[in-house]
């Protein structure tokens, strides 16, 4: 018999090298483990980086984000003449090269981070930045949502280029984007249900207005 593994998030993903001596290099570890129950094939959605690839034997990856971009840009109204797409970083930007997430005004974020604590020291977004006015919109990229640090982060800096609209794109957000800053910062954020699932609860009904779960 086959036997399919279907990954919706991969565990650990984001500790994919290790950027201090101190660091273990827990995603190893874990592909580790499911290469040893002998799949015949591993779906991933979205994967944090090509290391989650390498390291899975038998491994499909599918990047699902360039179709939501589309119906955000449909829904936000984007006009590409006016509008910004930004990256809060320059992995984030790499991730989705050769993908149809682009358009003519474009940032991305150079971040400084205190890996020790993994708290975010400083951030400067790069990028062209003439087009800018009152009524752009600016949508924030990437695949993987905690607390929401790094966009907080990012749209500070956007309000103060000018931007009055922002909003997020994530294809993975954690529970715990109920419970940071995130909402006070962003407009509207758009995600799916790959691994959300306290956002029916009573108590995040606040929230409802800004935010928009796709189906996974």
């Amino acid at each position: 018999k086959e036997i399919h593994l279907e990954v919706a998030y991969m565990p650990y993903s984001r500790m994919d090298r290790a950027e201090t001596p101190e660091t273990p290099f827990m995603l190893s570890y874990v592909a580790e483990f499911i290469n040893g129950l002998n799949f015949s094939k591993v779906n991933v959605y979205e994967p944090h980086s090509q290391v989650t690839v390498d390291l899975l034997d038998n491994v499909t990856p599918y990047y699902h984000n360039d179709y939501l971009f589309e119906a955000v840009r449909e829904i936000e109204e984007f006009l590409e003449i006016v509008d910004y797409l930004v990256f809060p970083d320059a992995g984030a930007m790499k991730r989705y090269e050769g993908t149809s997430i682009k358009a003519q005004n474009t940032l991305y974020g150079n971040k400084t981070r205190d890996f020790t604590t993994g708290r975010i020291t400083g951030l400067e977004l790069v990028g062209d930045m003439s087009n800018i006015n009152s009524l752009a919109t600016a949508v924030i990229v990437d695949d993987l949502s905690s607390f929401g640090g790094t966009f907080v982060k990012t749209s500070e800096k956007l309000r103060e280029l000018g931007f009055k609209r922002i909003v997020l794109l994530v294809f993975h957000a954690e529970n715990s984007i109920f419970k940071g800053e995130l909402f006070n910062h962003i407009d509207h954020v758009y995600t799916t249900d790959s691994i959300l699932t306290e956002h029916g609860n009573w108590e995040y009904k606040k929230f409802q207005d800004k935010l928009t779960v796709f189906s996974f």
